[in-house]
């Protein structure tokens, strides 16, 4: 299962072709911008092997200049399909999302200039937990309950876990 209705807030147990899927369009994403394309990672639960995910692959890259987000921008939005957002929560982060023509999400990007902290922080956490059994278990549990809590509002469900992610990186 790939994809999610836009707004819409539901888990799939882990699936073996989300790391084949990231691959595909990771290299959709370079053939298309070619020397303005940085580094491409694979980053949040659909990851993770074995994690319960939203079955939207998120991605993360990075550039080397500021002046290249505007081109980059338009190769994402003319000719890849994706959405341009803006600026997220943090300097130097933008984000992009790709739907089908049925509205389902398929993809979030994640930009940021080269050697942001956010960067390394999404990069880290996939790693961590990616490594430790025992916080996969309680990353899926407490999942599951900031979901009910919120009642399965992506936004607040978004902002449920960050109290989570911020634990895992500091214990590190």
């Amino acid at each position: 299962m790939h994809g999610l209705q836009r707004g819409e807030l539901r888990f799939s147990e882990y699936c073996d072709q989300w790391p084949q899927i990231f691959s595909e369009e990771k290299q959709r994403i370079e053939s298309e911008l070619g020397e303005w394309c940085g580094h491409i990672w694979h980053i949040g639960s659909t990851a993770i092997p074995g994690l319960m995910s939203k079955p939207i692959i998120d991605i993360a890259m990075d550039f080397s200049d500021a002046n290249q987000l505007w081109h980059m921008a338009e190769v994402f939005e003319h000719r890849l399909g994706y959405r341009f957002r803006n600026v997220h929560h943090e300097p130097n982060h933008w984000y992009l999302c790709r739907d089908n023509d049925a509205e389902v999400r398929l993809f979030h990007i994640h930009l940021w200039l080269a050697g942001s902290p956010g960067l390394d922080r999404h990069l880290n956490f996939v790693r961590i937990v990616s490594s430790n059994a025992s916080l996969q278990c309680e990353y899926a549990r407490l999942k599951w309950e900031w979901a009910e809590k919120t009642g399965w509002d992506r936004i607040e469900y978004s902002e449920a876990k960050s109290s989570f992610v911020r634990r895992v990186l500091q214990a590190e």
